[in-house]
């Protein structure tokens, strides 16, 4: 036998076993599906896992029944779907991703609305979300899994061949995972919310509320371009496409002090990213928006926040009740008045000269929730 016999017999028995091998892993991964990505497990009790939103909500939008789904970064992470189901009288479920881009939520909305169930979309409007602009994604942690949301999804070889689904698969068939889509990736029974917790975030100096702004003064973030292309392309495209579904949309009630100083980044991205979208939401009648940043009882109140963005279930629950009773609902013609209202809120707040107590009693150094409220914050 001549050596290029062998090397050509060599080849094609490497090639064969390589084949086999890779089709044994796919098929065991089609079997399990521990993201659920083909089919909703009926050999298997279904598992969950924190932490994985762009790998398994897309699996949650496919094979899941529904008829409302909640979008949004993780201040929507705290809305129990029963809760909606029992005031709002839907069947919700809920696709938030911790820390995601607009595109990102999209992405995810528009598997839900592929499935044809999709009647009402209750969804978070930020402007941090937007100013990764139009096709922007987190890649910090992880690369962004396209894969997931290609259709035919018979397709997906990656999804069937990745060491993550392997590694699920696994954990899956020990029986470990969560087990309870009702309280997934929710946190407010692991953080704790306090005025303390909040200053310690922020992070502030009593000098930031002598600083006083305008409505006109104030600059316009680096970001603006992208962030009006990303509420053309994730925002108004999805909307102006599904005319049969209602859209709640509502900018969250971050506490005061997320304003403060007033020429943050946060202050100065809301003023033309409300207006954007007031303004190019304005024609469409399935949609209403909801203000909860003028909500003063809720956002001045520090106790409700473990940071100066996240808020607990209770005021998740206050914005679906305010929901259903159309409060704190505004219209384009209100906008200027309202960002007007949010500056005169930020100039008047002091809390040196009204609570100063509370920046004495500041703990010295940071409790497990504080540092897991960090993590929050910072996966957002």
């Amino acid at each position: 036998m001549s050596d290029a016999t062998r090397y050509r017999r060599f080849l094609v028995t490497f090639l064969g076993v390589l084949v086999l091998l890779l089709a044994t892993v796919a098929a065991f991964n089609f079997a399990v599906d521990p993201f659920q990505f083909f089919r909703k497990p009926v050999l298997y009790r279904p598992a969950y896992f924190p932490g994985f939103q762009r790998y398994q909500n897309v699996g949650l939008a496919r094979n899941y029944h529904y008829d409302t789904v909640i979008i949004g970064s993780s201040v929507t992470e705290n809305f129990y779907p029963s809760y909606l189901n029992r005031v709002l009288h839907v069947n919700a479920l809920k696709l938030s991703i911790s820390g995601s881009t607009a595109h990102e939520q999209a992405l995810i909305l528009d598997q839900a609305i592929a499935s044809g169930q999709v009647k009402n979309v209750l969804w978070a409007i930020e402007p941090s979300a937007f100013s990764f602009g139009p096709k922007g994604v987190r890649d910090d942690q992880a690369p962004f899994p396209y894969y997931m949301y290609r259709w035919p999804r018979a397709l997906n070889v990656e999804y069937l061949l990745a060491v993550e689904t392997i590694r699920s698969a696994l954990v899956v068939l020990k029986g470990h995972g969560e087990h309870d889509l009702e309280t997934l990736e929710t946190w407010d029974r692991r953080l704790a919310f306090s005025a303390l917790h909040v200053l310690r975030a922020w992070n502030g100096r009593c000098e930031h509320f002598t600083r006083k702004f305008t409505l006109a003064a104030l600059p316009g973030p680096p970001s603006l371009r992208a962030m009006e292309q990303s509420v053309e392309d994730n925002l108004v495209r999805v909307i102006r496409g599904n005319p049969r579904i209602n859209f709640w949309l509502f900018f969250p009630p971050y506490s005061i002090l997320a304003y403060i100083p007033g020429d943050s980044a946060q202050l100065i991205a809301q003023i033309p990213f409300e207006r954007t979208v007031m303004q190019r939401l304005a024609p469409f009648p399935t949609v209403r928006v909801f203000d909860f940043q003028l909500a003063a009882e809720v956002t001045h109140d520090l106790a409700n926040y473990t940071d100066p963005v996240h808020y607990d279930r209770p005021i998740n629950e206050w914005i679906v009740d305010s929901i259903a009773s159309e409060r704190f609902r505004v219209t384009a013609d209100q906008v200027e008045h309202n960002l007007a209202q949010l500056i005169r809120e930020v100039n008047a707040y002091d809390l040196c000269r009204d609570n100063p107590h509370l920046l004495d009693s500041q703990p010295s150094a940071a409790s497990p929730a504080e540092t897991q409220s960090g993590l929050i914050s910072s996966r957002r």
